[in-house]
């Protein structure tokens, strides 16, 4: 009896042993022909789609950052690839000298005023093309250490950003008036006289920095000339090549419009016009009476002349001051902030580029800074 249990017991461990043999033969064949062919997709595919592979690479690195980071980037590297070829320096070598980056660090801040978080961000943007290219990191040394000397003057442009300045007050359109008054009544000569009429009104009403009007090294490939000025029956554009915000140089029309006052921009530039002795289309448009450009110093100078006739204190203002005069009479008569930061043509506000502005509400924007005059 024992011994037909244990046979029985034998028998049935010897089937089920050969169940589990017969199950692991029918799968094997399905996993070894889909490893198989694995294996052999892998080997051949990156031999017949390198290039695909290249472009997910570039994908896969171009979404490390947003978009919006990718628009700014762009937009910072730009300068700095203009700077470095301008000093000489080759794009497509390896390594970026040292003294490159310095330079362009103190370019920005010593020479064009950008602060110090544009800065940085101008930085993150060279580093992040250059390791896009396959170059070594621009902040590193050979030894794979940041190199001390950027990060000390970075420190330097951040305290001297963190300091006081001295804020100019702004010439609102009440000053204005007075200064053309003056100035009618004959301060200078007759030509000067005139062209300071011009200075000042296109200043205010086109919301312009000194230097974009009266730079004190003047170029006809950046900055105004007799060309860019165009007439209409109603308004005057003026063309703008180049501004401290337009990084990429696209250019601005900026219209004036006649208002039938005193500070009329229309009137003052078509006196100016008649007087001018010019008729290079490449030369600055606002002119000395000998030709030469009328620099923003020179401009500085006469302002602060008529400001001391008018009994102001004339070291308190600058050739800034029609700008933010501009800027605070649209705000005193309620004009809207999107509105003036598109008239002054700040891009502070990421809303701004998508905001289009017809001259018919930049010709109401100008007569309602008018009403609000005493």
């Amino acid at each position: 009896m024992i011994r037909v249990s244990l046979s029985l017991i034998c028998i049935h461990y010897h089937q089920k042993l050969d169940l589990k043999k017969s199950a692991t033969t029918y799968e094997t064949p399905c996993t070894n022909r889909r490893s198989i062919s694995e294996k052999r997709s892998f080997n051949e595919r990156p031999n017949r789609s390198i290039d695909r592979i290249d472009s997910i690479v570039t994908d896969l690195f171009n979404n490390t950052i947003s978009s919006t980071a990718k628009t700014s980037y762009s937009s910072g590297y730009q300068p700095f690839t203009r700077f470095a070829v301008m000093s000489g320096f080759n794009m497509h070598s390896y390594h970026l000298p040292h003294n490159l980056i310095l330079h362009f660090i103190a370019f920005c801040h010593g020479i064009r005023n950008i602060r110090y978080s544009a800065i940085r961000s101008y930085l993150a943007s060279i580093r992040f093309y250059r390791l896009r290219a396959d170059f070594s990191d621009p902040f590193l040394d050979m030894h794979g250490y940041k190199i001390a000397q950027t990060e000390m003057v970075l420190k330097g442009a951040r305290r001297l950003d963190s300091l006081p300045i001295k804020q100019c007050k702004p010439i609102t359109i009440d000053m204005l008036n007075k200064l053309i008054g003056v100035l009618r009544c004959g301060i200078f000569n007759p030509y000067l006289d005139t062209l300071m009429q011009a200075a000042l009104t296109t200043a205010f009403w086109g919301f312009f920095r000194s230097g974009e009007l009266f730079p004190d090294k003047f170029s006809p490939r950046l900055h105004v000339t007799k060309a860019d000025v165009q007439y209409d029956i109603n308004c005057i554009i003026i063309h703008l090549k180049s501004s401290k915000t337009d990084i990429e140089r696209r250019g601005a029309n900026i219209r004036l419009f006649k208002n039938g006052s005193i500070n009329c921009a229309v009137h003052a530039l078509n006196c100016f016009t008649l007087l001018r002795n010019s008729n290079n289309h490449d030369s600055p448009f606002f002119l000395l009476p000998n030709g030469q450009a009328f620099t923003r110093r020179a401009f500085i100078f006469n302002l602060r002349h008529l400001l001391l006739q008018l009994g102001y204190e004339a070291s308190a203002y600058s050739g800034h001051s029609l700008r933010v005069g501009a800027a605070t009479s649209a705000a005193a008569a309620g004009i809207p902030d999107h509105l003036i930061q598109t008239l002054g043509r700040w891009t502070s506000l990421s809303y701004l580029p998508y905001i289009r502005v017809s001259d018919t509400v930049i010709l109401k924007a100008h007569n309602k800074i008018l009403q609000f005059s005493s």
